[in-house]
């Protein structure tokens, strides 16, 4: 029965593997461990043999692979883990952490999931503990356990940081060829849109001089709300997609927010006007905010966008004011409030909850989440159903100011 082994449990895990040698470095090379060494060399083999068949027999996805497949690099680990181990140098250490990345990369191209790597890896420490020990004609030494436990931790952590990088590289280059695919289905829809809406104007200013066309007008008219929805839309969800996958960095300098919130309200004011609806703005000179104008406008347009969309009376309030160090920027309604229900997922993509009867996918205010995120400040609702909804953007002030 081999005794516990001590555990390094404080051996980094990096995004890039590549910066681990050193670290293996300076681990490893203090002291050598000849029949350490020695032992692990006598037992590569058998190590092996034994844990490939027990890879075969625990994990279903080892049963598909050959005994070359589940091999693999893990012998020329083996010998690369002997020589770290009887080196003092720290040469042979960096030559451990340069070829352990491979059984994680290999993994990952055979389609394992993280749980199956894991599972292998756990297997293969076993067994490369307890047929180390066998071929020792003594117990090993505390720090014996421990140079082999730490040379397994480098190779096993090493695998796992390869395997998940592979994972992040896929799924960026998947995020990016989604976005692209996104990007060129919007441009040759908008194109073939603005056409049809071309086409529309010249058959209605044909028509609107005779009466007995009302309805084809009123048609028209139908077509062409729906044409410029569908435009939007696909605007709202590029713009989503860009702030979700990180296509846009956040800048950081003065921002008056008197004068941003009065260029955004005169851009919503027609759609205001054509409900009834009144905007009032009320934020000093004095309020200034250290961050993106760009974003805190993409947030806000959002907002006033939502309480103009779901109000049906009333004023919408847009407001800003710092105070101790920070700026809060408030959009306020009297509209048909959010139920507690529906402000649990309020923020979250394509999350829509009653409607009252207004048309969208969804989307506003997850793009004034994401902005805000980037912004790191912080957006939040309060909400009371038949009252009204007050949204709050808190960001950092101008420093000084």
């Amino acid at each position: 029965m081999v005794e516990p082994f001590a555990t390094i449990k404080d051996l980094p895990l990096t995004r890039n593997h590549e910066s681990t040698p050193q670290q293996a470095t300076g681990l490893l090379k203090h002291v050598p461990f000849p029949e350490l060494a020695a032992a692990l060399r006598s037992q590569s083999a058998e190590i092996v043999r034994t844990w490939v068949d027990e890879v075969r027999t625990t994990l279903p996805i080892g049963q598909a692979l050959s005994v070359a497949e589940v091999e693999d690099s893990v012998p020329v680990i083996l010998a690369r883990m002997a020589d770290a181990l009887e080196s003092t140098d720290g040469e042979a250490a960096a030559r451990l952490a340069a070829h352990s990345p491979a059984q994680g990369i290999t993994r990952f191209h055979q389609r394992y999931d993280i749980n199956e790597l894991v599972l292998e890896d756990r297997l293969l420490r076993r067994v490369i503990i307890e047929r180390t020990q066998s071929a020792m004609d003594r117990r090993m030494t505390l720090d014996e356990q421990i140079a082999l436990d730490m040379a397994v931790d480098l190779m096993l952590q090493q695998a796992i940081v390869a395997f998940v990088d592979e994972q992040r590289a896929k799924l960026r280059d998947a995020t990016e060829v989604e976005l692209k695919y996104l990007s060129f289905l919007s441009h040759d829809l908008n194109n073939n849109l603005n056409g049809v809406t071309l086409t529309l104007q010249v058959l209605r200013r044909r028509l609107e001089n005779h009466p007995e066309f009302a309805p084809e007008l009123e048609a028209i008219d139908d077509a062409q709300q729906g044409i410029l929805a569908t435009i939007g839309g696909m605007g709202r969800l590029l713009e989503n997609e860009r702030l979700r996958k990180g296509g846009i960095q956040a800048k950081s300098q003065p921002i008056g927010l008197r004068s941003l919130l009065t260029t955004v309200v005169r851009q919503s004011a027609k759609a205001a006007e054509t409900k009834g609806l009144t905007l009032v703005v009320t934020a000093s000179p004095e309020a200034v905010a250290q961050s993106d104008g760009e974003l805190i406008a993409l947030v806000v347009q959002n907002l006033v966008g939502n309480a103009i969309k779901f109000s049906s009376r009333g004023t919408i309030r847009i407001a800003a004011h710092c105070e101790q160090g920070a700026c809060t920027i408030s959009v306020s309604d009297e509209g048909p409030g959010i139920s507690a229900e529906q402000l649990e997922r309020i923020f979250e993509s394509f999350a829509r909850g009653d409607t009252h009867m207004q048309p969208g996918v969804g989307l506003g205010l997850a793009i004034a989440s994401h902005a805000a995120k980037l912004l790191d400040a912080t957006l939040t609702v309060e909400s009371t159903v038949d009252v009204g909804s007050v949204f709050r953007l808190t960001l950092p002030a101008l420093r000084g100011g």
